[in-house]
C-alpha cells in the first residue's frame, strides 16, 4: 500500500537518563520488567492523578522494555461539530464514549534499556511518563526509589564543551510572561525556579492588590526580556586589579549551565540565547538531545510499532555516536 506524507505525523524523540538516591544497584529496565511481571493486568498498572488516570496500555520485552503509556479521564465526553458547511451556523455537541471505552487525552511511547529512557510524546507531557515509572516502582515496594526518582535531561555535549572552552559573554532571555509564571513554577515549593519565573513572580507581587492584574493571563501578550553580559570595557580599565571580573565570568557560566539543565524540551520557542566569548550563539532549541522523525498516524496519535521502531533506531544511533556514555 502506498503511503502519502499526510499519513504520517512529525514527532520528536527524546533521550533521558534515569537516576535516584540510595544504594539499590539495579537498572530501571530490570525494575520495570520485574514490576510488569508482578502486575500483569492493566488495572494493576493504572494510577490516578488529579488530571485523570495514567496506565501502561501495553509493553514488549526485547533487548530492553518498550512501553505504551496512555492518559485519559474516565467517562469524560468529547466534542463534535456539524459537518455540513452550507449551514449558517454549526452546532457543537458532547459525545459520551462508547460503552467499555474512554477517550484518550494522549499517549507516550518509550523504550527503556539499562538506565537509558527514550520516548516520544503524543498529547501527553513527559511528566506523565515519569509519574508512571515512579508509581510502578513504588508498587513494587521500592518506596525510596519512588521518592527520589527523576529523568535527567542530557544536554548536547558539543554545546556544553563550547561553553566551557570559550566562556560566556552574554545571555539573552526572552519568554512569554504567562509561560514564565506558569510553566517554570516550582509547584512543590510554590516558588519560581528560573530567572524569568522570578521576574514574573515579582510582577505578580507588585500588582497583588489590583484585582485586574494580580494574576498573569495568557491573553496579556507580554514577554520577559533580560540580558546578562560581561562588561568588557570595565574589565579593561581594571586590569591591574587581581581577579577583577572572575566571579562575574563564573556567574555567567553557572547561569548558562542552569539554563541548559532546566531547558524545556517541548518548547517551540528559543527562550534563551547564550553568546560565547568567540561570539558563537547557542539557542535553547539546540540544547537537548532530540531527533525529528515521521511516524505513521494512528487516529489522533501515531502507530505504536512505528514509534517503538524509531525509538530503538534512535538508541542505536546515540550509542554509535558515544552520546550514551558521556
Amino acid at each position: 500500500m502506498d503511503l502519502k506524507s499526510s499519513d504520517y505525523r512529525n514527532k520528536k524523540l527524546y533521550y533521558r537518563r534515569a537516576q535516584w538516591d540510595g544504594k539499590v544497584k539495579r537498572t530501571l529496565e530490570s525494575l520495570i520488567t520485574e514490576a510488569h511481571k508482578s502486575f500483569p493486568t492493566v488495572g494493576e498498572r493504572t494510577f490516578i492523578k488529579s488530571t485523570g488516570e495514567v496506565r501502561c496500555a501495553s509493553d514488549k520485552v526485547d533487548k530492553g522494555i518498550y512501553l505504551h503509556i496512555a492518559g485519559y479521564k474516565p467517562g469524560e465526553s468529547t466534542s463534535t461539530i456539524d459537518v455540513d458547511k452550507g449551514l449558517s451556523e454549526s452546532s457543537v455537541y458532547t459525545e459520551t464514549p462508547p460503552t467499555g471505552k474512554d477517550y484518550l487525552d494522549g499517549d507516550i511511547f518509550a523504550y527503556v534499556t539499562g538506565n537509558h529512557v527514550l520516548f516520544c510524546t503524543s498529547g501527553l507531557r513527559e511528566g506523565n511518563l515519569r509519574y508512571y515509572l515512579q508509581k510502578i516502582i513504588g508498587r513494587l515496594g521500592h518506596i525510596e526509589i519512588e521518592k527520589s526518582f527523576s529523568l535527567m535531561k542530557v544536554a548536547n555535549t558539543d554545546k556544553i564543551a563550547m561553553i566551557q572552552k570559550e566562556g560566556v559573554k552574554e545571555i539573552k532571555l526572552n519568554v512569554s510572561l504567562y509561560e514564565a509564571s506558569l510553566v517554570h513554577a516550582n509547584k512543590k515549593a510554590n516558588e519560581p525556579s528560573g530567572i524569568c519565573a522570578t521576574v514574573a513572580n515579582e510582577l505578580k507581587a507588585i500588582f497583588s492588590n489590583d484585582p485586574k492584574l494580580s494574576q498573569i493571563s495568557e491573553l496579556e501578550n507580554l514577554n520577559v526580556g533580560l540580558s546578562i553580559s560581561f562588561d568588557g570595557a570595565s574589565a579593561r580599565k581594571n586590569t591591574k586589579k587581581v581577579d577583577f571580573g572572575e566571579n562575574g565570568k563564573l556567574r555567567l557560566l553557572k547561569t548558562a549551565e542552569a539554563l541548559i539543565r532546566d531547558c524545556d524540551p517541548d518548547s517551540d520557542e528559543d527562550e534563551f540565547v547564550i553568546i560565547t566569548n568567540k561570539r558563537n550563539e547557542i539557542r535553547a532549541s539546540e540544547i537537548n538531545i532530540t531527533s525529528p522523525v515521521k511516524i505513521r498516524k494512528h487516529g489522533k496519535s501515531v502507530s505504536k510499532i512505528g514509534a517503538w521502531e524509531n525509538l530503538r533506531a534512535y538508541y542505536n544511533g546515540l550509542k554509535e555516536l558515544g552520546s550514551l556514555s558521556k
